[in-house]
């Protein structure tokens, strides 16, 4: 994520160690972990002749997952399937065995352009991208009534986000574009399609309704632009078993961010997630994570391989 440097303290592009800290941008998600495994292959070298080690880099995340994708379709060609996949969110040392999908979606309002003077003469695509959003909320709002909550997650429901609105070109003109970019994420056990559709009917309705019988080529496309697949790994499996054991930790947490895991997850990888530090850090001025954690971080690590090639 970009920083602007005048809300940091110190450089956000440069490491700066104070207080027993390293401030950074990217310093605890996930900096810290690739940092922690990538300075430990000597040792996995070392070490790994019953189990093998991969380390696996993706890019994009924070933008729906993009470089997991073609780098997990190589890795299902080149190696076997792992015992445990570990994806090293900041989680402070504990383990989160699922996770909300995520899925970012574009709405275009396509109106009819006319000087504001007399507006009948055009169409105002920011009016029914503002009856979109409250049609939107109204979906947010049975989604509490209908959907069964799911404690282990803050908040507990599937959740709606109008994360941008743009449009217009000046006050004096009737905007002919209106684009909306919107969320939804969602608990592992909900049905998206229905969401989908009902989100699907409430568009239908504006546009044949309230759009289309004032000026025909009006119009409205909903495109989803990126997707971050849920990851519901079960309580009893086998690998949350065995992190438990080398954590002594018997604390399992649900998330509602989206990581990697979730694709890992969907081929059949047991996957978990558990890394070094807070998530509360990740994406603000003065991003640090505590040199405490990365000391603790990196005898997990260490445990853990030994275990593995006993």
């Amino acid at each position: 994520m970009p920083a602007n440097p005048k809300e940091w303290k110190y450089n956000p592009l440069k490491m700066t160690e104070f207080n027993r800290r390293y401030y950074g941008l990217g310093s605890v998600d996930m900096k810290g972990f690739i940092s922690i495994i990538l300075s430990m292959i000597p040792y996995f070298q070392h070490i790994a002749s019953v189990r093998p080690i991969h380390i696996a880099l993706s890019y994009d995340e924070e933008v729906g997952c993009l470089g997991v994708r073609p780098l997990l379709k190589s890795m299902q060609q080149e190696i076997a399937k792992p015992y445990l996949v570990i994806v090293g969110e900041p989680t402070e040392q504990i383990v989160v065995n699922s996770h909300k999908s995520c899925y970012t979606f574009n709405t275009i309002f396509k109106g009819k352009e006319a000087h504001s003077s007399n507006p009948n003469w055009g169409l105002n695509s920011i009016i029914y991208g503002a009856m979109f959003i409250d049609k939107l909320s109204k979906i947010s709002k049975d989604i509490l009534l209908e959907e069964k909550r799911n404690n282990n997650f803050i908040p507990p429901n599937t959740t709606i986000n109008i994360g941008k609105i743009s449009g217009g070109k000046a006050h004096n003109i009737v905007p002919s574009f209106c684009e909306i970019i919107w969320n939804l994420r969602v608990l592992p056990d909900t049905n998206l399609d229905v969401i989908i559709q009902k989100i699907e009917n409430i568009r239908l309705e504006i546009l044949e309704k309230h759009m289309q019988p004032l000026y025909k080529d009006a119009d409205i496309k909903t495109e989803m632009t990126s997707s971050i697949l849920p990851l519901d790994t079960k309580i009893d499996s086998s690998v949350l078993i065995f992190m438990k054991k080398i954590l002594s930790d018997d604390r399992i947490e649900s998330v509602s961010y989206g990581t990697d895991g979730g694709f890992f997850s969907q081929i059949g990888w047991p996957t978990l997630i558990c890394g070094p530090g807070s998530i509360k850090q990740a994406h603000q001025p003065n991003e640090y994570i505590n040199i405490d954690d990365i000391e603790n971080y990196m005898n997990f690590v260490f445990k853990l391989v030994n275990e593995l090639n006993a």
